[in-house]
């Protein structure tokens, strides 16, 4: 259950991110250009909880009309747990 309050609050905080970031006077208008995101996790792909972490990211910008391949690019990596990795990264 613990993960659903997770995803959740983190659906929440991406939504206020994008509204903050997202200047009023544009919001009508179509985009421009692709925009890119990078998302640092330390979680593996393969964990459960990192599913239901990109879910709900996805799922919050989706709820602003973004559309992952449309009118944004997800770049999302993993440092694991690992300093050693999240260093060679730099």
């Amino acid at each position: 259950m613990r993960g659903k309050g997770v995803a959740r609050e983190l659906r929440r905080f991406v939504v206020a991110l994008m509204l903050l970031a997202m200047p009023i006077s544009t919001a009508a208008q179509p985009p421009a250009k692709l925009f890119r995101i990078g998302i640092l996790s330390y979680l593996p792909a393969t964990d459960p909880v990192a599913s239901r972490f990109r879910e709900a990211i996805l799922a919050g910008l989706r709820d602003l009309g973004y559309v992952e391949g449309q009118h944004i690019a997800i770049e999302w990596r993993a440092w694991e747990g690992s300093l050693e990795r999240l260093r060679a990264r730099r």
